[in-house]
C-alpha cells in the first residue's frame, strides 16, 4: 500500500512546481523516453533550465515531438536495449568520452 511522504504534492502537481527552487544552471539532464508522455513534460520543464541529453530509437519521431524546445540534444540509439544494463553502460561510457 502506498503512503504519502509528505512533501507537499498531490496528483495534480506538474513538474514546474516540483522544481520551484531548485538552480539547475549548467547541470545536464539524462532523460530516456522524454519525447512522449510525463517525458515530454519533464524534457520542457529540466531544458528550461539546463541541458537535456536524450537517447532516443527514432532520430524523426523525437525531433518532432521536441520541434521548439531548447537545449535538447539527441543521441540515437537503435540498438539500445533499455533492459541491458549494458547497452546502458555502453551509452554512459560513450557520454563520458564525449565530455
Amino acid at each position: 500500500m502506498q503512503k504519502p511522504i509528505g512533501l507537499g504534492f498531490t496528483a495534480k502537481s506538474n513538474t514546474a512546481e516540483i522544481i520551484v527552487g531548485i538552480n539547475l544552471t549548467g547541470k545536464v539532464a539524462i532523460i530516456t523516453g522524454g519525447y512522449t508522455c510525463i517525458g515530454l513534460e519533464t524534457t520542457q520543464t529540466l531544458a528550461a533550465a539546463s541541458t537535456v541529453i536524450m537517447p532516443v530509437r527514432s532520430i524523426q519521431k523525437a525531433q518532432q515531438n521536441l520541434a521548439g524546445i531548447a537545449n535538447v540534444e539527441l543521441a540515437e540509439m537503435d540498438s539500445m536495449d533499455h533492459t541491458s544494463i549494458m547497452s546502458v553502460i555502453g551509452f554512459l561510457r560513450c557520454f563520458n568520452k564525449q565530455g
